[in-house]
């Protein structure tokens, strides 16, 4: 009884004794006016138990290429599954194409010079929470050219930037990582340059290896993650390009309050920035001088 159970099983999910539905009758129910080809991704599909609908499904994955007519002149490589439903015995009807990405052919993919100029215009927006917890970038970003780039439409690419990079973790564990960024690029014209950018979201993170600090450790590297480095850095830069201006020994908290007084008065707003910059700086480094 067991070997007629197992053999019954076996007949039951047998590939040979259900009806899938043929290329031919695939392509008839995929093609429409704007279909140039239709190319299989395997040479058969799967049957996959859908339990949502308590129903055997047919899956075939295929690539359409079409035209459009929002984009005249450019074809679109749609890459997608064509679903099934069992109808009861051997019979599948067609449901509905399942869409997993897009390509255009035609439309020059950004390069990776490109993509590393435009994300440096925001390194918090690429980075998104990571931003509070690197501590030192070991490699990248650079474009995982692993993974394809992918097209909802011609001014709109994803793709992903790969790093290594130490970062701050749970508990007091500090970790050597690698990591995807999943990265979107936008612009208004498919011919414009790119005008805007979302980041942030990590992809595949591999702990490459881990250590615990000590609390006293732990809080002088939350110190020098990408949050305040960076803004280092901007401030920097900020105070070079800016004219210069020598700011005194005060005396007295009355010395520096007449001062900064007197350039409100008389000065522009960007000098009162630049002089309270320099001073800020000034009180930092002789704090930094006092507690090396």
């Amino acid at each position: 009884m067991k070997k007629l159970f197992f053999l019954a099983i076996l007949v039951y999910f047998s590939p040979a004794l259900f009806s899938q539905p043929s290329d031919a009758a695939i392509k008839k129910d995929l093609t429409n006016e704007t279909t140039i080809d239709i190319k299989f991704t395997k040479s058969t599909g799967t049957r996959q138990w859908n339990a949502s609908l308590g129903n055997w499904e047919y899956v075939r994955g295929v690539h359409i290429r079409r035209r459009t007519a929002e984009y005249p002149g450019l074809v679109v490589k749609v890459v997608g599954d064509a679903v099934y439903q069992s109808m009861g015995g051997s019979t599948y009807s067609y449901k509905k194409f399942r869409i997993i990405s897009n390509d255009w052919e035609g439309v020059p993919r950004p390069t990776e010079a490109e993509i590393k100029k435009f994300i440096a215009t925001d390194w918090k927006k690429f980075y998104g929470f990571s931003y509070n917890k690197i501590i030192n970038i070991i490699s990248g970003p650079s474009l995982n050219k692993e993974k394809e780039f992918t097209w909802s439409k011609p001014t709109n690419a994803l793709f992903y930037m790969t790093i290594q990079a130490d970062i701050l973790g749970d508990n007091l564990a500090v970790e050597t990582i690698e990591q995807d960024y999943e990265i979107r690029f936008f612009r208004d014209d498919i011919k414009g340059p790119w005008t805007s950018f979302l980041g942030g979201s990590v992809k595949d993170k591999k702990v490459l290896s881990t250590r615990t600090a000590t609390a006293q450790e732990y809080k002088k590297l939350e110190k020098q993650t990408l949050v305040f480095t960076v803004a280092e850095e901007a401030g920097r830069k900020e105070l070079e390009s800016v004219p210069n201006i020598t700011i005194p020994d005060f005396a007295s908290a009355k010395e520096m309050a007449d001062f900064f007084h007197e350039i409100l008065l008389n000065g522009d707003p960007g000098l009162l920035k630049l002089a309270m910059l320099k001073t800020s700086s000034r009180f930092l480094l002789a704090e930094g001088v006092k507690h090396s």
